[in-house]
């Protein structure tokens, strides 16, 4: 088909539910909670927050990044 798009495994998110959020988010919060003297150091950069969690975040509200 002309025009058409493939999804992989790789581009696609499974629609978020609050209980997936809920799941995701209290893994990122014990993460935190685990990494906190890393996390909060002057050598840890936004760039590395970012990936460590936000992007997590996002995916996990079901959102593209």
């Amino acid at each position: 088909m002309k025009g058409a798009t493939v999804a992989t495994s790789l581009d696609v998110t499974p629609p978020a539910t609050f209980e997936s959020f809920q799941k995701e988010l209290a893994h990122l919060v014990a993460k935190f909670e685990r990494e906190f003297t890393a996390v909060t150091a002057a050598s840890y950069s936004e760039a590395q927050l970012r990936q460590d969690y936000l992007d997590l975040l996002i995916r996990a509200l079901g959102w593209d990044l």
